[in-house]
């Protein structure tokens, strides 16, 4: 099992497996005006290709629209290189937000990295 990246690495540190899932442990208290665009530029520079990203989400207790914008341009640049964006363990305002911008059905919230890895390996 790889190792998490922590939000401010940039690109692969190690070498994996090709399409196994990269797990970032987002290491921010909140997501917001001020650190979004690093979300979205470390969600995308971590892979290339097909790998499935994994975003723990465990530390995050606050997310405003900018990350929810973030994650869409992520998830959308994710995309375009064949690979899937998922998030773990949300808390609740965290998840609502998720919800009321209408992203879960895009980016799924899993309550732990464990459950998305799982939910990725059903897919497959």
């Amino acid at each position: 099992m790889e190792e998490a990246r922590y939000l401010g690495t940039r690109g692969r540190t190690a070498e994996e497996p090709p399409g196994e899932p990269v797990v970032i442990a987002i290491d921010l208290d909140e997501v917001d005006l001020s650190n979004a665009a690093q979300l979205e530029q470390v969600l995308v520079d971590t892979t290339r290709g097909p790998a499935p990203v994994i975003a723990d989400f465990g530390g995050v207790r606050f997310m405003s629209s900018s990350g929810a914008t973030a994650l869409i341009r992520a998830h959308t640049a994710l995309q375009q290189q064949g690979a899937t964006l998922l998030l773990a363990a949300c808390v609740p305002s965290v998840t609502r937000v998720i919800t009321l911008c209408g992203l879960d059905p895009l980016i799924p919230c899993l309550p732990t990295v464990e459950e998305a890895r799982q939910a990725l390996a059903e897919v497959r």
